[in-house]
């Protein structure tokens, strides 16, 4: 949260998406293509694909509005 309280950045996933991660995860596309919301934040999923060619969902996070921000250098690190 910044100075206003306002939130910055998300990130999430469950326990079943950790298990597809598992099995699937040899291959992942961070996608920030996404224009930003009315709150100023990027939707940014982590995808992959299963045995089946289907794209499936690893996760999914929130950054701040502008990418260049320090404060989206964690995603780099997951």
């Amino acid at each position: 949260m910044n100075e206003e309280g306002r939130l910055l950045n998300v990130f999430w996933r469950d326990s079943m998406v950790q298990e597809d991660f598992g099995i699937y995860g040899d291959v992942m596309v961070f996608d920030t293509t996404y224009k930003t919301n009315k709150y100023d934040l990027i939707c940014a999923p982590f995808v992959g694909v299963n045995n089946h060619l289907e794209n499936i969902m690893f996760g999914n996070t929130f950054l701040c509005g502008c990418l260049r921000c320090s404060r989206n250098k964690w995603v780099e690190e997951v």
